[in-house]
């Protein structure tokens, strides 16, 4: 087994790196730095709750630095900190704020590689300090909505489109609220092709099936720009000769379908009657809306 199996070892060492990981010193030791993450992050639960208070200072302090490399690193250590914790534990003497803090300021960054691990870290801190959605998922959830739509970076419009769904799931039906500025979201993000793998539109795609899921009762008054949205969608990538396999495109038909069965059987006479008539009028998505129909 690792020497870092031992978890008295690995504490002695973190107490040996804690000497040189002071706000003064820590730039000039990068080795304690990697030390001290390589061991953190071999302590599991319930080995680690003995170390938060030593832990969590060197997180904050290297996840407050300008380079990018030391913000995921510290991103790492709080959210090992998170998932092998107790939500108790890190509610005495403030430290699940403090943790809520230091992570959703780093929402506001560009940096790709630190965006991809802020937002999973992000959500582990909001089920520690919340025990329910709050004012902190609206906040969250406002400012990922206005991100969104501005960003024109596709690489960065995937990592927001990757991690919608899960601040969707974790809201619930208080998602309701945000259906004005996130539905726009949707209709713009399905509009732009992001490659031959279209991962955005397969994530915004998986999105919108679980908005549809928990804020069903509002659907309804947005049923004709949802449909819109959708049938576009298929028709272009039905119709689409460039390089994207065969298969991405039928799973993209195929999500477009789920969520068409989803918004017909929240309003179904409406929608029903409309899908029947695009069946009879267009030849090329035809077998689409035929599965559509076919589903109860």
């Amino acid at each position: 087994p690792s020497l870092l199996s031992d978890a008295h070892l690995v504490g002695w060492i973190l107490s040996d790196c804690c000497e040189h990981l002071t706000r003064q010193k820590w730039k000039r030791h990068p080795g304690a730095v990697a030390a001290f993450a390589e061991c953190a992050l071999n302590l599991k639960s319930p080995h680690l709750s003995q170390h938060v208070a030593q832990v969590l200072p060197a997180a904050l302090l290297v996840v407050d630095d300008f380079q990018s490399h030391h913000k995921r690193t510290g991103i790492r250590l709080l959210s090992h900190l998170m998932r092998n914790c107790s939500r108790a534990e890190l509610g005495w003497q403030g430290r699940s704020e403090v943790i809520y803090d230091a992570v959703q300021h780093l929402t506001y960054s560009q940096d790709e590689e630190v965006l991809k691990d802020v937002y999973p870290a992000l959500l582990l801190s909001l089920r520690v300090v919340e025990k329910e959605p709050s004012q902190r998922h609206d906040a969250i959830m406002q400012r990922l909505l206005y991100n969104m739509q501005l960003e024109n970076k596709l690489r960065i419009r995937l990592i927001y489109a990757r991690n919608l769904q899960s601040f969707i799931e974790q809201m619930g039906a208080s998602l309701i609220k945000h259906l004005k500025h996130l539905l726009p979201v949707f209709y713009s993000y399905l509009e732009v092709n992001d490659g031959p793998k279209e991962e955005c539109r397969l994530s915004i795609l998986a999105a919108f099936e679980t908005t549809l899921k928990v804020a069903w009762m509002r659907i309804p008054a947005h049923s004709d720009e949802v449909l819109k949205s959708l049938v576009k969608l298929i028709l272009e990538i039905s119709l689409d000769v460039g390089p994207t396999p065969e298969e991405v495109k039928a799973l993209v038909v195929e999500k477009c379908v789920q969520n068409l069965v989803l918004l017909k059987r929240l309003k179904t006479k409406d929608v029903e009657e409309k899908i029947l008539a695009l069946e009879k009028v267009n030849s090329v998505c035809s077998e689409a809306f035929s599965r559509v129909l076919s589903e109860a």
